[in-house]
């Protein structure tokens, strides 16, 4: 049984790649059209999901901080009078 290669036959390879059937990589070999697009779709998902996860960091920090403000802003007169203080 004789096995076929298409590398042996560049005027195969370029009338398929001509028809937009498939791609040929660097090496001679074909890439299949129907990856690239699977790969397109994953990672515009990621990228939302970088973009959320980003977010919400964001908005944790920014709850932080307003929790940090409003305890000192509720305990700053304490320590104030504390400082202000005179020990004998």
């Amino acid at each position: 049984m004789q096995r076929t290669d298409n590398r042996r036959r560049p005027a195969l390879r370029s009338l398929l790649a001509k028809q937009g059937r498939q791609t040929i990589r660097a090496d001679g070999f074909f890439q299949s059209e129907i990856g690239n697009r699977k790969l397109k779709i994953s990672s515009r998902g990621q990228a939302m999901a970088e973009y959320v996860i980003i977010v919400g960091l964001l908005m944790a920090a920014l709850g932080i901080l307003t929790f940090f403000f409003v305890t000192f802003k509720e305990y700053g007169g304490r320590i104030l009078a504390l400082v202000a203080s005179e020990y004998p």
